[in-house]
């Protein structure tokens, strides 16, 4: 059988061939009848005859079967029968296999932000994600292909949820999982901790670390959970903690303490300063998000200090 009549065979059995398709297929049924009986075999047991039907895949499996078969004797033909009939119903356990694959694969959305920028998500019930560089939002669709307000997310982002008081959100992290109605807030998994920042509504946070769960309900609280399970919670600089967005650090009026506890918990830093006096001076003006170095050297030169850098740990002398 030539790959022209199979691709017309395949055409005429999936109502997609015209008139001069069909007269050509009756001609070489009436002239192959053992053939056509294979082609038919093969086809009847595939699940594709009716829906998503992939020419060039069953072409492909039509034309092997067919000619492998075309190479044997007339004294195995009965063998060949029967072990088409067996083939054919491991095609279907494998194609409904990979029919169910697909579909779970269509009802799921994995969303990875492997730009230079931060990347806004629209979520199929309304709320808006905005995915940090690096970060990556995973979400799944039910089998009538409702979204279940069920995310799964790995970096940092700020969530804006609708409010809808007869489905929960949630966010789920590697160590924790964040409940909430509708509200805004920003959650990060990064360096072995979490952190939730609450910027408007409340939140809840279970705890698979401590094995607690958390409320947050004023606005620029923040709870944090360190890889070890020490926990801090407390109100933030909202400002400066919800700048990333924009890809600058904004610190106008911001206390030189506060800048460290920024720093400490938003990166994997420590930092050290026993200086009261200067704990207390004000930074003014913005800096790169990526680049906390650069505002290290500015609080040293602000506070009159000497920085010793020892790995990740920051010494003001």
């Amino acid at each position: 059988m030539s790959d022209e009549m199979l691709t017309i065979a395949i055409r005429c059995l999936t109502d997609e061939a015209n008139e001069k398709d069909r007269e050509k297929f009756r001609w070489w049924r009436e002239n192959n009848p053992e053939e056509y009986e294979k082609l038919n075999l093969i086809f009847n047991h595939t699940p594709f005859n009716r829906q998503h039907f992939d020419v060039e895949t069953q072409k492909q499996i039509l034309a092997a079967t067919i000619r492998k078969s075309g190479k044997r004797s007339a004294s195995v033909r009965k063998k060949s029968y029967l072990f088409l009939r067996i083939a054919a119903a491991v095609v279907v356990l494998l194609a409904m296999g990979a029919s169910m694959y697909l579909y779970n694969r269509s009802l799921s959305h994995l969303i990875t932000n492997n730009t230079a920028q931060i990347m806004k998500i629209g979520l199929p019930d309304g709320s808006t994600v905005t995915l940090d560089k690096d970060a990556t939002l995973f979400y799944k669709k039910n089998w009538m292909n409702r979204f279940t307000r069920d995310v799964t997310l790995t970096g940092r982002a700020y969530f804006q949820i609708e409010r809808d008081v007869s489905h929960k959100f949630t966010v789920q992290t590697a160590d924790a999982m964040i409940e909430v109605l509708g509200t805004k807030f920003t959650v990060s998994d990064n360096f072995g901790k979490i952190q939730v920042i609450l910027d408007e509504g409340k939140v809840k946070v279970d705890s698979y670390r401590t094995h607690d769960s958390y409320l947050l309900a004023d606005r620029g609280e923040q709870l944090l959970i360190t890889r070890w399970g020490k926990v801090k919670q407390g109100i933030v600089n909202k400002n400066l903690y919800f700048s990333w967005m924009k890809d600058k650090l904004n610190f106008n009026h911001c206390k030189v303490s506060e800048t460290l506890d920024f720093l400490s918990d938003s990166y994997n830093l420590t930092l050290i300063m026993d200086d009261p006096v200067a704990l207390k001076k004000h930074l003014y003006g913005s800096a790169p998000s990526d680049n906390p170095q650069l505002i290290i050297q500015a609080i040293a030169g602000i506070t009159e200090k000497k920085v010793n850098k020892i790995d990740q740990t920051f010494v003001f002398e």
